[in-house]
């Protein structure tokens, strides 16, 4: 019987990686529960298709406009040619990031292939990056990050694929995907811009022109110019998503105050993420465990001799570094959304670390496999755990089934943004988190996500009284609890 070679029990795991990846991330996609986000950005692909021009139907202060200015369009874009394809739908939209996610992992084992010449250290990592729990639950929904980031490190693998052959060509390929992932989502690109013009300056900086610049230049003008003429289709609407939609809650708050960015950026993202948060449950506090191997990657980088001298194991720390920095003050928000950029660097450190101690033998081998196991089964168990809740099924499908009669014959409903996607938009079905405050057509049915009305009407306690006093008082007193299902209550008004 011969036995299989090196490169043979290569190609097996690494296949057998990306199909268990596709099992979690689309297991993910077809039971996560919805939640209002996906609502707002597959209302532009939708409406690309299906009436010719893109637009947030769920927010009717924007709908007329027909634009949908508060993201920059190639994921409306790629979307829109993605659900002509497949068909349109709450899973569908986000078998998209399904797939980004696939094509992110090709591109992250290539360049770690390239980086290192070590093509088990490139397994490893992607394994890691492919298994872990924040990357599957945002390869299941539909946002953009998944999809700018992919452009992002293929950017990486463009420029490290040509360069060699040739370096201008190699320079536009690498800028005119940063600038697409740019386009895509912003945040993508300013965490990745970083790591591809270090990169180019690291290789090839002897052989850098002033014609070079021009190269890297030009995929951002030309880019930049073909948004510029759609902006310029309605500038006063643009500003008026830009400010309302997309720049709201904060955005550039760490540039004000970048010293107190940093500790916000710890605990407020990425300990808040992890659990770390008030009032969380015990189900949610115990994610905390999740983030256990980045910590045990970044220490041993930093504390064990062969790992500092290691030339991979420096990069994919700074990288981690220069990002979470990046982030922190750029992005004043503090969504939990946008961790999903860094994983690649950690799990870059945490896989070289771990490669490192298997050859060297730091720890008995058993150990270490063991450890590896226990990270990896933390990852895995909650994405399987929320398979079994199925939330999808469970509480967003009968809530839709109970709303969509009321819909069809033109009742006026006011509900979280994601019901509008499996209802075709309609023009009846309206986001609106003051959940009728003051809106002079009164609506027949209210749908609210209870975790999101709470934290939207303690929102309004300081700043907006009039408002606090609608929901806690007249809200109650107009309208009754009529079904619910899981974290959705389906109001009706009081005849």
């Amino acid at each position: 019987m011969k036995v299989l070679g090196t490169a043979s029990r290569h190609q097996i795991f690494f296949v057998g990686i990306l199909l268990t990846y596709l099992i979690l991330a689309t297991g993910t996609a077809i039971t996560r529960q919805p939640y209002s986000d996906e609502g707002y950005a597959a209302s532009p692909a939708y409406t690309l298709v299906h009436r010719g021009y893109m637009a947030v139907i769920p927010a009717d202060q924007h709908r007329d406009s027909h634009k949908a200015y508060w993201m920059p369009p190639v994921f409306f874009l790629v979307q829109a040619a993605w659900q002509s394809f497949v068909g349109f739908g709450v899973v569908q939209f986000r078998l998209g990031s399904v797939v980004a996610g696939l094509v992110l992992l090709f591109a992250i084992h290539y360049v770690v292939s390239k980086l290192s010449d070590d093509r088990t250290l490139a397994l490893i990592i992607m394994s890691l990056v492919a298994l872990d729990y924040t990357f599957v639950q945002h390869a299941g929904i539909g946002r953009p990050e998944m999809m700018s980031s992919a452009f992002a490190v293929c950017s990486l693998a463009a420029h490290l694929a040509l360069r060699q052959r040739h370096l201008g060509l190699a320079l536009v390929a690498s800028h005119a995907l940063m600038a697409t992932s740019a386009l895509t989502h912003p945040i993508g690109a300013l965490l990745w811009m970083p790591a591809l013009l270090g990169l180019q300056a690291y290789l090839d900086l002897k052989q850098l022109r002033l014609t070079s610049v021009l190269l890297i230049a030009l995929p951002y003008l030309v880019g930049g110019a073909a948004w510029g003429l759609y902006i310029l289709d309605n500038p006063d609407e643009f500003r008026s998503q830009l400010l309302g939609m997309a720049l709201g809650a904060n955005r550039f708050a760490g540039l004000r105050d970048p010293f107190h960015a940093v500790p916000r950026e710890l605990v407020d993202r990425f300990l808040g993420y992890y659990g770390v948060r008030p009032n969380a449950s015990l189900l949610v506090k115990l994610k905390l465990v999740l983030p256990v191997g980045y910590v045990i990657g970044i220490l041993a980088a930093l504390l064990v001799p062969a790992a500092r001298r290691n030339r991979f194991v420096r990069m994919a720390l700074l990288l981690s570094l220069v990002q979470f920095l990046t982030l922190a003050v750029f992005e004043g928000t503090k969504q939990y959304h946008y961790i999903l950029h860094i994983i690649p660097a950690f799990l870059g450190v945490l896989g070289a670390v771990l490669w490192l101690g298997w050859q060297h033998a730091w720890i008995p081998r058993g150990i270490l496999a063991a450890v590896v196991f226990m990270l990896m089964l933390a990852q895995v168990g909650p994405t399987v755990f929320r398979f079994s809740e199925n939330r999808y099924y469970h509480d967003f499908l009968p809530v839709l089934d109970y709303i969509r009669p009321y819909v069809e014959q033109g009742d006026l409903i006011l509900s979280e943004a994601e019901f509008a996607i499996p209802l075709g938009f309609p023009d009846n079905l309206v986001a609106d988190e003051s959940y009728g405050f003051k809106r002079p057509v009164r609506p027949k049915l209210v749908v609210a996500d209870l975790t999101v009305y709470e934290s939207n009407k303690n929102g309004t306690k300081k700043g907006r009284p009039q408002l606090y006093k609608y929901l806690n008082e007249d809200f109650p007193g107009e309208f009754e609890a009529v079904f619910r299902r899981g974290n959705y209550t389906v109001y009706r008004r009081r005849e």
